[in-house]
């Protein structure tokens, strides 16, 4: 060959070997990118599998809290588990742990027999009589007012009361007749502090959920 064809040859084979090493450049641009869209969709899907354990972790940890705390029994060692996902428990919900809470069993009998005490209580300030006059007619203002007895308020608390809503039931009879009211205030404490670790548990699922974002 002469010098010019073997020089056009030589040009022709680094032409080639350039436009492999461009086919190369770029199938490792491409292996790359494949590589990194591999780990963002594995880092994603792990990312979504945390996210769905640790929403099962707190569903089943606030359920087996509810019940717990429905029922009367201890719940401190719930309280920890929990604890150990991010935020402490509330101190009104820790507070209510140590104490002890009554079961919503309890609280349903309770209102039960107080809404009775109170009803006798009401039906002997409103009978006849000089004062149990005077307590008629004021409870007829009252009653027209209102546009119900305290017998109506203290059955739509049993309702509620029997849903698992103490503070449902604490608002049912708020605007009771005081003699009424003094017969449920052993029973209105126990349904507040009931309703009070409620609320707690409710506010501090919210705060785990967050911090999970």
């Amino acid at each position: 060959l002469s010098s010019s064809a073997l020089v056009v040859k030589l040009e022709a084979i680094v032409s080639v070997i350039e436009e492999l090493g461009q086919e190369m450049t770029a199938l490792s641009t491409r292996v790359d990118a494949a590589e990194t869209s591999y780990a963002e969709a594995a880092e994603a899907a792990e990312a979504e599998a945390a996210a769905a354990r640790r929403s099962a972790a707190l569903d089943s940890g606030f359920s087996g809290l509810g019940a717990a705390m429905a029922t009367g029994r201890p719940f401190e060692a719930a309280l920890t588990r929990l604890a150990e996902m991010g935020a402490p428990p509330p101190a009104a919900l820790a507070e209510a742990a140590r104490q002890g809470l009554p079961s919503q069993a309890e609280l349903t009998e309770g209102l039960a027999e107080a809404s009775r005490l109170g009803m006798e209580a009401w039906e002997e300030a409103t009978a006849p009589g000089m004062f149990g006059w005077a307590a008629s007619m004021f409870a007829g203002e009252e009653e027209a007012a209102e546009g119900e007895g305290p017998d109506v308020a203290l059955q739509r608390a049993a309702g509620r009361m029997a849903a698992g809503d103490p503070a449902g039931a604490l608002a049912a009879v708020r605007d009771l007749p005081e003699v009424v009211a003094e017969a449920l205030a052993g029973w209105a404490d126990g349904a507040g502090r009931a309703a009070a670790a409620q609320a707690a548990a409710d506010d501090w699922r919210e705060a785990l959920e967050a911090e999970a974002g």
